[in-house]
């Protein structure tokens, strides 16, 4: 396969074999070892691909399992009847402490890493036959949570009706519950016993889309993901089994708030600075290439002159038009690959005409992650966008805007903001780097003053006043006006 057809293939993210085009950042060793069981970024940061590379790199160490949650369990839970008893973080936790317990001893038996009598007496109390039984409640319950096992099948957990939160707690203050919680409990003691290894489930959640107006659903959302946070401390104390949790940073910093304290020394943030994004990009250029020409390849630069024909696009090119994510860098580059050997089936690198042909692709991919990420927050999101559509007519030239009419645009999309929140919406949309600023005295575009090229992320304190004007993003741009 040739190089470029390596590069095309980047963007399969659900393809393991990207994991050997992962590039870890420091503090791999202490999420393995539970001092840091939880990793936060911004979605696109590569959390998934972290999880990932752990499960490959220290697969003689330890038993893996995925647990992937999904926002959407919560589907049709919000009914008037159950606004007065939500569900509590504690009713999670208790729900979680037996799901993964229970889906440790599943996999458990399904790998063959157990034998003998336990791994009969285990088949029969986690796959109990029937709607009554508590496994199959579990399922029922948390039909939205995917467990992937690697190397098998994958398991998708259905439901045949829905469970509403009146039965969830009639069902979990009953003795058989406690009872099955307790026997999940002791099972996976055994079953670890026998593994003798490290047990240890991998978290991640799905992008998400719950309405943060929405009160009981966001309220259950985040109470779902406390009950998590909390069954990973105590797991984390019971050392039978314990986990590694993959979270937006943005949804863990609302939900947690001024708890955070609690987490000191346990939380890996996974950053996408200017220098970590190259480093990735060099470690993926050289894994592309066949293994004498990638002893080559000694700096990034050399690197990039080997994907990129000279004179047409250079790594700032690129990194004006992306969120600043690893995921934008590996979509566009596998984008432009797929382009370039759409028109020429032998190229080696990748020409001008590529790259003008992945613009409003890759614009339109943007787009679509701006929506997913900032709905969490502002679930406005495309009123936001076309707001910045108004501004920039398909005929106009101009390449910025001042902070008051780009509020008087969302107020044409019957968004009307308080102040504060009006300020905070900038700030958020400067933090993901939708959004850049510049001085009205200074001619033409200046360089993106992004997140990642200031201390903290934090505005400017002139930001406010008149001769600051608002720039953005050069991609959203292109999706906005083609």
């Amino acid at each position: 396969m040739s190089f470029l057809h390596n590069v095309q293939r980047w963007r399969q993210k659900a393809d393991l074999a990207e994991v050997g085009y992962y590039q870890p950042p420091p503090g791999l060793d202490a999420v393995f070892e539970g001092r840091t069981p939880l990793v936060l970024g911004r979605k696109g940061a590569g959390k998934t691909a972290l999880l990932n590379f752990v499960e490959q790199h220290y697969a003689e160490r330890a038993f893996f399992f995925r647990l992937t949650f999904n926002p959407q369990l919560l589907r049709g839970w919000g009914r008037q009847s159950d606004n007065a008893n939500p569900l509590t973080a504690a009713d999670y936790e208790s729900l979680w402490t037996a799901f993964i317990h229970h889906e440790f001893c599943r996999v458990a038996v399904s790998r063959g890493a157990i034998s003998g009598s336990l791994k009969t007496d285990i088949s029969i109390r986690h796959d109990v036959p029937g709607p009554g039984g508590p496994a199959k409640f579990l399922r029922r319950l948390l039909y939205g949570v995917r467990s992937l096992t690697i190397g098998f099948r994958s398991f998708q957990l259905t439901s045949d009706g829905e469970i509403q939160p009146a039965q969830l707690r009639e069902y979990r203050n009953n003795r058989d519950w406690h009872e099955y919680l307790a026997i999940c409990k002791a099972d996976a003691e055994a079953v670890a016993a026998q593994i003798g290894k490290p047990c240890i489930a991998l978290c991640d959640e799905i992008d998400l889309r719950i309405d943060t107006q929405d009160h009981m659903r966001f309220n259950d959302y985040t109470n779902c993901v406390r009950g998590l946070l909390n069954t990973a401390a105590q797991l984390q104390e019971r050392h039978v089994v314990s986990s590694i949790i993959a979270l937006r940073s943005d949804i863990f910093d609302a939900i947690i708030g001024a708890e955070l304290n609690a987490w000191n020394g346990r939380i890996l943030r996974v950053e996408a600075n200017e220098d970590r994004i190259k480093e990735l990009l060099l470690t993926r250029i050289r894994r592309s290439l066949p293994e004498q020409e990638a002893k080559e390849i000694a700096s990034f630069d050399s690197a990039w002159a080997r994907i990129s024909v000279a004179g047409y696009f250079d790594f700032d090119f690129i990194r004006q038009r992306t969120l600043n994510r690893p995921r934008d860098y590996v979509e566009y580059l596998s984008l432009a690959a797929k382009y370039q050997l759409q028109n020429d089936a032998g190229s080696e690198k990748i020409a001008g005409t590529a790259f003008r042909g992945t613009t409003l692709e890759f614009a339109q991919f943007l787009l679509n992650e701006f929506c997913d990420e900032i709905y969490f927050k502002y679930d406005f999101g495309r009123s936001i966008v076309e707001a910045l559509r108004y501004l920039y007519p398909p005929a106009a030239q101009r390449q910025n805007f001042t902070y008051s009419e780009f509020r008087r645009s969302l107020g044409l999309q019957g968004v009307d903001l308080p102040e504060q929140e009006m300020r905070e919406l900038v700030r958020d949309l400067y933090r993901m780097s939708v959004l850049g600023f510049q001085s009205r005295h200074e001619s033409g575009l200046s360089p993106m003053r992004f997140l990642h090229q200031n201390d903290a992320g934090q505005l400017p304190p002139v930001f406010w006043q008149d001769d600051i004007v608002l720039v953005l993003h050069r991609g959203f741009r292109y999706a906005l006006i083609g």
